[in-house]
């Protein structure tokens, strides 16, 4: 048998090129299931800003995202980081010159940028979900929001079950609204429209659900904001009660407030009011009490897939058909 050419420890990085920012994520792996961070970024360049509107990416905000770019091909030098993955969600998936921006960062930075579908982001969360929950054989209801989309799931530890794309992330409620301050009743009567798009599926009995589970950075600095903090396993728990009252506190709040009380990033203040107001809409419909919050996300499922590449090409391909079986 030939020497596994990747031994461990081994250096991987994920990007993830997301609507409200951009991530990059370097890490050095132990063992296949354990690593060390080793730099961590998230760049606040609003991709989704005008394209849900116009349906191109902004010139500026794609002249960011290159540079941007630019300093993560840096870091993988500097580190010796030959293995990564790249992925760009729905800003670039859903703008006509989106290929144009991919095509840039190849030949600028050369970095390849793939980019992926909303089951696919699906998967990636699954994947990283694992690795911070027991999910066992019962069935979750899964949402991850972003800035251009809400993916709802129905997962265990099988696989996915069921997966849905819905095209209204908070970026696009925001841009949809005019940006800025909103108010709680524009959010909801928009939503109210989404109300069809909002549904489980009949099949879906919410009381037999394990649980609702949320991830995406504001459902994390929602729960930060509520108390819940981290238990040991790195799983928060927000009660919707908390999570309603919390916004309420929000709504009440102009974003420069949430700025200097809060202490949220411009970029989280304007869009953490739109994303409580999705995830309590999910949470009700699930009939939840609480939400359920791993504080992972795509990047931690690209990583996760790569290392489970290097363990063996066979055994990612059967985790891969592990998780796609289900999907109609």
């Amino acid at each position: 048998m030939e020497p596994n050419p990747y031994p461990f420890p081994l250096r991987l990085a994920a990007i993830d090129v997301g609507s409200n920012a951009i991530r990059f994520l370097a890490v050095e792996f132990v063992d296949a299931k354990h690593w060390l961070e080793i730099e961590v970024q998230r760049l606040p360049i609003r991709l989704g800003h005008k394209a849900f509107l116009t349906g191109n990416l902004d010139e500026r905000t794609m002249n960011a995202a290159v540079e941007a770019m630019g300093t993560f091909r840096r870091s993988l030098d500097n580190e010796g980081i030959s293995r990564y993955r790249a992925v760009a969600t729905s800003a670039i998936r859903d703008s006509r010159n989106g290929p144009e921006l991919v095509r840039r960062i190849r030949h600028e930075t050369g970095i390849l940028l793939e980019t992926i579908t909303g089951t696919e982001e699906a998967r990636l969360v699954w994947t990283a979900m694992r690795s911070r929950m027991d999910l066992g054989p019962d069935r979750f209801l899964a949402m991850d929001l972003g800035g251009g989309s809400l993916e709802i799931s129905l997962i265990s530890e099988a696989g996915i079950h069921w997966t849905e794309s819905h095209m209204m992330g908070t970026v696009r409620i925001l841009e949809e609204l005019g940006g800025g301050d909103v108010e709680p009743k524009q959010v909801r009567r928009l939503l109210s429209e989404y109300a069809g798009m909002l549904r489980i599926p009949d099949r879906i009995d919410p009381d037999r659900l394990a649980g609702v589970v949320a991830t995406g950075g504001n459902i994390e600095a929602l729960a930060i904001l509520a108390g819940c903090l981290p238990e040991a396993s790195g799983l928060s728990r927000l009660p919707l009660e908390d999570l309603t009252a919390l916004t309420g506190k929000l709504a009440r709040m102009p974003i420069a407030q949430r700025i200097t009380e809060l202490e949220l990033e411009e970029d989280r203040a304007d869009v953490i009011l739109p994303a409580a107001l999705i995830y309590g809409r999910v949470a009700e419909i699930a009939a939840a009490t609480e939400i359920l919050v791993p504080h992972v996300g795509v990047k931690e499922g690209v990583l996760i897939d790569l290392a489970e590449d290097v363990v063996g090409p066979s055994a990612h391909a059967s985790r891969l058909e592990q998780a796609t079986r289900s999907w109609p």
